[in-house]
């Protein structure tokens, strides 16, 4: 926001960075996924991205934390190894 001094312009720009990662990993792997996965990761990812800077706008770094911390728990369901 500081380089824009635009909060609307520096969010969008934000969310598009993550699409743009996304882009590139999708590009540089190995094992093609369907076009419709993507789609739907495409869609999800820029939810999210707009979900987290709203978030990070109305409560700041820690409520920002927190919701990150919620949202890369899902994960661990799958490391430990239940169905």
């Amino acid at each position: 926001m500081r380089l824009f001094q635009n909060r609307r312009v520096a969010t969008v720009l934000t969310v598009l960075f993550g699409a743009f990662v996304l882009a590139i990993k999708y590009r540089s792997s190995t094992t093609p996924i369907p076009s419709s996965l993507f789609a739907t990761l495409l869609a999800v990812r820029i939810g999210m991205g707009f979900l987290s800077v709203s978030f990070y706008l109305r409560g700041g770094v820690l409520l920002s934390w927190w919701w990150t911390l919620l949202v890369e728990a899902r994960n661990l369901l799958d490391m430990a190894g239940n169905p």
